[in-house]
């Protein structure tokens, strides 16, 4: 299942508006051998951190184009990129590190960017994340889609693993994933197809 991509442009604007307030130094073009060791070390201390399955690192490719047109492919597990400012790198490292059966901009993207922009751009943590916010966007405070689910899943009780996954946003398998606390603990039972929280 397709998760619709919401917060794409409000992202965009936040992202612009930002950089500029919080975080001019990431505005800063750093020469290609720089890029390709940021994304070395990026995945290399994050990856596991963020529950990221794929294990090897992703290809760069300096795209010609001018502007801000960079992509990160997961199909290809590549980051194209046509400027090498370190907040475009960032952005779709953090595409890279997102899981595949999220929102591309939604609150797991926004957490990990977040911690991106912070950790290796000498951005301030809590300004972002306010800013953020206040801009309506949604931010998780985990990485970890079930982690954070599994708080607000009876919310969409009752319902089968697709009508929750279409409730919160998500696919079904990170559905399932947040499942499995609540019914471990017995606060959610299972009766057929339906899931409903414990009298």
């Amino acid at each position: 299942m397709r998760v619709r991509d919401s917060q794409r442009s409000a992202v965009y604007e936040w992202e612009r508006k930002a950089i500029k307030d919080f975080a001019p130094l990431l505005k800063r073009q750093c020469a290609k051998q720089e890029a390709q060791a940021l994304v070395e070390k990026v995945w290399r201390e994050q990856a596991a951190r963020v529950g990221q399955r794929i294990t090897r690192l992703p290809s760069l490719r300096f795209r010609s184009r001018s502007g801000l047109c960079s992509f990160y492919y997961r199909h290809k597990h590549q980051i194209a990129i046509s400027g090498t400012s370190v907040w475009l790198i960032l952005h779709e490292l953090a595409h890279s590190l997102n899981c595949d059966n999220v929102a591309p901009h939604g609150a797991r993207y926004m957490a990990i960017y977040i911690m991106l922009l912070t950790t290796y751009g000498g951005a301030n943590n809590a300004q972002l994340r306010a800013s953020a916010l206040s801009a309506g966007l949604k931010v998780f405070d985990r990485f970890h889609v079930a982690a954070q689910l599994s708080a607000t899943i009876k919310n969409f009780l009752p319902g089968t693993l697709m009508d929750l996954a279409v409730s919160a946003g998500v696919s079904y398998r990170a559905v399932q994933g947040a499942l499995i606390g609540p019914i471990r603990r017995g606060e959610i039972l299972r009766r057929g197809q339906v899931y409903r929280s414990t009298p």
